[in-house]
């Protein structure tokens, strides 16, 4: 696919900020994703796109987030000149930052529940540890919570806050999966499982005849997989993870250049296959499990995977996962132009928006589906 080259508005050669214009900022553990999007009628625009270091990579020695320097580097990424002139954002802090819980509320109190909720987050101890987004009803009186801890949001907010920034709403990943999920209620499959795989944990949003049947959070994710293959072979960590990104996770499809890229290494392909494919059956017997619901049978003909985060992006994943669960599986991929109902959103960046970009992309749709 080959993209146009982005031209600037009007407004832009001004230097003014477009009109209805909003930035995301998804502040994940090994990379942060910034987007800036405008709004008009009927449209979302996506009209920049920006990764940077994520939380990992601004820890100081006692392993405190350094947060001025993180939104320091969003700000020069999007291109914020004037810190005093404040830019709407949304900020979305990821797993294992955030966390989730599901609740049930009882017959008796069915007509307060929001009320209910609040009341029994006790062993969360929200108002002094975390700070609650967002909730979300999944039918049968369980609802899903959403939080983030209050002392990161605290600081990141005000880091911000400081270099050009105004944020209005903080939300954790599985309200991202829920609002992107609209973005999928035209098509013609009766299940859709939202997976998205992280560094450091995995979401999983399943939805049932356009009713949320289920959110889980797995303990597991990038790091985990490369950690292990990482100390099996003796390749260090980074580089373990660039060979998944190169050769991808299905011993049966390795590139033609295997054998050339584990050289370097002392490792043969029978190695690597080995290590990776214990590793890849305990990450899918997981979300194998993850995604099972009770009363609900996966049928190939009718249930898809759309897969998310920037594990999604590495070779083989969607393959494997198809071989196992028997449903269609599908990457995130806002190529050009998606249209939910009578909302289109657009890509007018010059860049791919795939799945490293898919839960700031549902933040986004949150000004639209969220009000």
């Amino acid at each position: 696919m080959v993209f146009k080259k982005k031209q600037a508005s009007a407004e832009e050669k001004k230097g003014k900020t477009p009109k209805n214009q909003r930035v995301i900022i998804d502040v994940g553990t090994h990379s942060a994703k910034v987007l800036s999007a405008a709004y008009s009628k009927g449209s979302v625009i996506i009209n920049q796109a920006e990764t940077i270091k994520g939380i990992d990579r601004f820890m100081d020695e006692n392993t405190l987030v350094m947060t001025d320097p993180l939104a320091e580097e969003v700000a020069r990424a999007i291109g914020i000149n004037n810190p005093k002139k404040k830019l709407p954002a949304t900020l979305l802090i990821s797993s294992p930052h955030s966390g989730s819980a599901v609740f049930k509320v009882p017959d008796d109190q069915k007509k307060k529940a929001k009320k209910y909720i609040f009341q029994h987050l006790d062993a969360m101890t929200l108002d002094d540890i975390n700070y609650n987004t967002d909730y979300t009803n999944l039918g049968n009186q369980y609802y899903l919570v959403a939080f983030v801890p209050s002392d990161l949001a605290r600081e990141l907010v005000l880091s911000f806050q400081k270099t050009g920034f105004n944020i209005t709403a903080i939300d954790a990943a599985s309200s991202a999966l829920i609002y992107l999920s609209n973005l999928y209620k035209d098509d013609e499959f009766e299940t859709k499982i939202f997976l998205g795989i992280g560094y450091r944990s995995s979401e999983i949003l399943v939805e049932h005849q356009e009713h949320y049947v289920k959110f889980e959070k797995i303990p597991l994710g990038v790091f985990q997989m490369a950690e292990e293959v990482s100390d099996s072979l003796g390749v260090p960590f980074a580089q373990t993870i660039n060979l998944f990104f190169k050769l991808g996770l299905n011993k049966n499809s390795l590139p033609s250049n295997a054998g050339e890229l584990l050289d370097e290494f002392n490792v043969t392909e029978s190695e690597y296959s080995s290590a990776v494919h214990s590793q890849t059956d305990s990450f899918i017997g997981a979300i194998l499990e993850g995604i099972r619901v009770e009363g609900v049978t996966l049928k190939a003909s009718s249930s898809k995977i759309i897969l998310l985060g920037g594990g999604s992006l590495i070779k083989g994943v969607g393959d494997i996962l198809h071989e196992n669960a028997n449903v269609t599986t599908a990457p995130f991929d806002l190529v050009s132009s998606i249209r939910a109902g009578s909302l289109r959103v657009v890509n007018d960046t010059n860049r791919k928006i795939d799945g490293l970009f898919s839960h700031a992309v549902g933040l986004a749709l949150r000004e639209v589906f969220g009000k």
